[in-house]
């Protein structure tokens, strides 16, 4: 069972039960990603909570859906059940660090918790290194034509937390490397990268 895939078969679209695989931050942020039409049936699918407290969650979540009650509640409890408890604690300080946009107070310790869980990948900090494409080679993005265009939708690029509008951004060594040596990218409002650099 801990080796059985959840979701589409092929793709990104599916998650996997073993932590090799998916992490137990990703597997809380698949869950947190089912729409509003299927996320009862994820409910009484993949959860054991009584009929009446998911007809409860329900009735909330459609009076206030933009605090997102029944797909928290589905991640929280299958990321408990497939993972344990340090599982949720974990996918739950992810989930804190990486939605905030104020991340000049994150600790060393903060980053080596986040690159487990999150896709990470080692590149060359070399002198004129573009934004774009850094994005191209961590998979943000297909191509190079994907990426500017992404520069037209406001908001749709953050690194470290901070909006980028600018195609032709150039990697700042001094003010875009937390702790001298990581870079948060986020695409979206839930795709996220780490770049893990290595001073040429």
């Amino acid at each position: 069972m801990k080796g059985a895939k959840i979701g589409k078969t092929s793709g990104n679209a599916g998650c996997w039960l073993s932590a090799n695989k998916t992490s137990p931050w990703q597997l809380y942020q698949y869950f947190l990603r089912i729409p509003d039409v299927t996320v009862e049936s994820h409910l009484n699918k993949f959860t054991f909570l009584p009929q009446s407290e998911i007809h409860s969650i329900m009735k909330e979540h459609n009076e206030f859906r933009e605090n997102m009650l029944a797909q928290k509640t589905l991640a929280e409890h299958v990321t408990l059940l497939v993972h344990g408890d340090i599982g949720l604690k974990s996918s739950q300080f992810c989930e804190e660090i990486l939605m905030s946009n104020d991340l000049s107070a994150m600790l060393t310790s903060d980053l080596d918790h986040l690159t487990p869980n999150v896709p990470t990948f080692g590149l060359h900090l070399h002198h004129q290194r573009s934004l774009v494409d850094t994005l191209v080679e961590i998979k943000c993005f297909k191509n190079k034509e994907d990426a500017l265009f992404a520069f037209k939708t406001k908001g749709s690029i953050k690194l470290n937390g901070r909006h980028m509008t600018d195609s032709d951004y150039v990697i700042n060594t001094e003010r875009d490397l937390l702790h001298n040596r990581i870079t948060l990218i986020r695409r979206g409002n839930r795709n996220f990268f780490i770049v893990k650099w290595a001073h040429s």
